[in-house]
């Protein structure tokens, strides 16, 4: 197993953040939540490296696919999530994470299951 690995969750909804951060603690991870983007942008900024980032898509300034971007630019895991364009959210957002996402974006309500498997995917890819 990886040792010390960290995580960030960013959602407005604290339920979901606190059941993600629960989830990876399954899996041993230490994850930190906050509930805006802009905090979360200013962690990554700080130079704190996590193994994998947890974004809403549908923030605002930034949206979630500019947090994918500076984290995956930095290294890190990055994931999208979302529960599907809200009513009066752009559509062509989603349709381009979709696209520039390496495994697609994270559909709300997620299966544990599903992210218990992106940590374990990411940990036997760490292995020599």
């Amino acid at each position: 197993m990886v040792e010390g690995l960290t995580a960030l969750v960013i959602d407005d909804e604290e339920a979901i953040g606190g059941l993600l951060v629960d989830i990876l603690a399954m899996k041993n991870v230490s994850a930190t939540f906050v509930p805006t983007t802009r905090e979360g942008i200013a962690l990554i900024n700080e130079g704190i490296r996590y193994n994998f980032v947890f974004t809403d898509l549908y923030r605002h300034q930034p949206n979630g696919l500019e947090v994918y971007r500076l984290a995956s630019s930095k290294g890190m895991d990055a994931h999208i999530m979302t529960g599907g364009p809200p009513g009066g959210e752009d559509p062509q957002l989603l349709s381009d994470a979709e696209r520039e996402t390496h495994d697609g974006v994270i559909m709300k309500p997620f299966r544990i299951a599903d992210i218990l498997g992106l940590v374990d995917q990411y940990i036997t890819q760490q292995k020599p």
